[in-house]
């Protein structure tokens, strides 16, 4: 197993590419934190994840709260030393641009970017504590950007398996 001894804390590992990340992580034998809002479809996905190898966990966090983001990755790492980080959650503004409401723009941004930064800003910091790893960021279906301290592979294939599952 690939990623034995790892640990993945991965955002919006509810559903979706989230949760195929997750599959893909246990698959390769690390253990995986999924993290969401909703703790109806975290407890959906574990059970659904609970048939893999290895062990998963969930975490209840808002991705555009960063002491939400901050607790939950101190909760992820007080059960096994964090190694690896995925910031895939991420939400739309519905209806055509030009009709969209500033709230609504906030809003995006808060979760995309802003969540995407303190996930990193706090797993990275983890990471660093259990003495180095990938953390990796989704930025287009297929690709990863990886900022690694050491040369650490993390998983592949989490967007075609998001696919087939659907």
């Amino acid at each position: 197993m690939k990623l034995e001894g790892q640990h993945a804390f991965i955002t919006g590992g509810g559903s979706g590419i989230g949760l195929a990340c997750a599959q893909a992580f246990l698959a390769d034998g690390a253990t995986v934190t999924i993290a969401g809002r909703s703790t109806e479809r975290l407890e959906a996905a574990l059970a659904d994840l609970a048939s893999l190898p290895g062990q998963a966990h969930a975490v209840s966090v808002d991705i555009a709260d960063e002491a939400s983001v901050q607790s939950g990755i101190e909760e992820a790492h007080a059960r096994q030393a964090l190694t690896i980080a995925v910031a895939n959650a991420g939400t739309g503004s519905a209806g055509p641009f030009l009709e969209t409401q500033s709230e609504d723009w906030d809003r995006v941004i808060q979760t995309n970017l802003n969540g995407t930064f303190y996930t990193f800003k706090h797993a990275g910091r983890a990471i660093q504590q259990s003495g180095g790893a990938n953390i990796g960021r989704k930025v287009h279906p297929g690709q990863t950007a990886r900022g690694t301290a050491r040369p650490r592979r993390p998983a592949s294939g989490c967007w075609p398996r998001a696919r087939r599952r659907g």
